[in-house]
């Protein structure tokens, strides 16, 4: 899989500072070294609280019909 890193480096420059990114376990590194952002969850799990339910909740935001869900989820 071929990753675009110019859309993460544009991350820097078109995301406010402080904003924490929802996005895919396989994006989130990329998210914070090129985007210079938080993520909510990536695949470095170490000292990292209720991982099941934040991966459970990405899934959720990912797939739901509804609005309110994700938007209650984020």
């Amino acid at each position: 899989m071929e990753v675009d890193l110019e859309i993460y480096k544009g991350i820097d420059f078109n995301i406010e500072e402080g904003a924490i990114i929802i996005a895919p376990i396989s994006s989130g590194h990329y998210i914070n070294y090129f985007g210079k952002r938080k993520n909510v969850i990536d695949s470095n799990f170490l000292m990292l609280e209720n991982v099941e339910q934040r991966i459970d909740d990405v899934r959720t935001i990912y797939t739901t019909p509804f609005y309110t869900t994700s938007i209650t989820l984020a």
